[in-house]
């Protein structure tokens, strides 16, 4: 693995922009960056080093703040975070899911939710 994310940084580098992780675990957030533009981006992995990508954080720009990905800025930053992950060994995929409304979440939970405080 070492040698695929050495060769893959190196082509980071060559092509101008990079992929870093922000936090490491099984749900991992990483840092696109292309020039000034900054996404970050969420994805999660399992014991086998399968990956999701979960494409509805890779939509938005963070910097500049909340401007979209242009269609080509988005098909080429899935295809660089796919390159990116396959360098774990593992399968590679796109999480389209849409992430949940806060009523969503609410009413998920029920009678769980906190009371707010007095």
């Amino acid at each position: 693995m070492d040698s695929r994310l050495a060769q893959e940084k190196r082509r980071q580098a060559g092509e101008g922009y990079s992929i870093r992780a922000v936090q490491e675990g099984p749900e991992r957030y990483e840092i696109y960056k292309v020039g000034p533009k900054l996404a970050c981006v969420s994805a999660k992995f399992n014991r086998w080093h399968n990956v999701a990508i979960l494409t509805d954080s890779l939509r938005r720009w963070s910097e500049p703040d909340g401007e979209s990905l242009s269609e080509y800025e988005f098909e080429s930053a899935k295809n660089r975070l796919k390159r990116y992950f396959e360098c774990w060994g593992g399968v590679v995929e796109f999480d389209d899911t849409p992430p949940l409304k806060i009523e969503e979440v609410i009413q998920r939970m029920g009678n769980s939710w906190p009371a707010e405080p007095d």
